[in-house]
């Protein structure tokens, strides 16, 4: 099965998934009110759908509002294993092997790929996306992107024909050079407004409008 038909079956398994996240999520709220509420908490779910689809989710409860992050994993053409990641705004990102191994080898380097990818996953069940050249206004075609996760920068392509993300390799964030630093800070911006409610998107609006305005009578100052 190809990344697209992957989709295509394991969207018909949303209803179900989303129901089987109701009462772990009620017990996230409940720990989330007896404990330290500035805190993040945190539960992956692994379930097989009746269609054999093999899922992960991981649950996030915080101050503002749970989340949930889906990623159902299957076997590529060569047996490797690979995820897909479906995003709750419609937006889909697979992950190759080649991004599992290296992983893997970088920070949990266990035998197990299954393992791997669930440790990969827990550490980055988002991600945001920006074309590598930004000048590009067709949509028709395949594009290159940058991919922010949590450990670092991804590079793949944009499939024009299915909307879906490919990530082919990813460099650790400690690896990156000078001009790849900035691009990872401006992912890391997208991905944390993509994980705010809107009051929240209001509140860092204002706040980085004077920061903004700081910078700038600094620098007149300066000069």
């Amino acid at each position: 099965m190809n990344p697209e038909e992957m989709l295509v079956d394991a969207r018909k398994d949303m209803r179900a998934l989303l129901n089987r996240c109701k009462e772990p999520l009620r017990k996230l709220r409940k720990i989330h009110l007896r404990s330290d509420r500035r805190n993040v908490y945190e539960h992956m779910l692994t379930w097989e759908s009746p269609r054999g689809n093999n899922w992960l989710v991981v649950l996030a409860y915080n101050k503002h509002r749970p989340s949930v992050y889906m990623l159902v994993w299957y076997y590529d053409k060569k047996g490797r294993i690979a995820g897909l990641i479906c995003s709750a705004s419609g937006g889909a990102m697979t992950i190759c092997s080649h991004v599992i191994d290296r992983y893997g080898e970088r920070y949990d380097p266990v035998v197990d790929p299954v393992q791997r990818l669930k440790v990969f996953f827990a550490e980055n069940p988002s991600f945001s996306v920006l074309l590598q050249n930004e000048k590009e206004v067709r949509t028709d075609i395949d594009r290159e992107v940058h991919i922010g996760i949590n450990n670092g920068l991804g590079f793949g392509v944009w499939k024009a024909n299915s909307d879906i993300v490919h990530m082919r390799t990813f460099v650790d964030r400690t690896m990156l050079f000078k001009e790849q630093e900035g691009r990872v800070d401006e992912l890391d911006v997208m991905r944390m407004l993509q994980n705010m409610n809107p009051g929240q998107i209001t509140e860092f609006s204002k706040f980085a409008d004077k920061q903004i305005a700081k910078y700038e009578a600094d620098k007149n100052k300066a000069a």
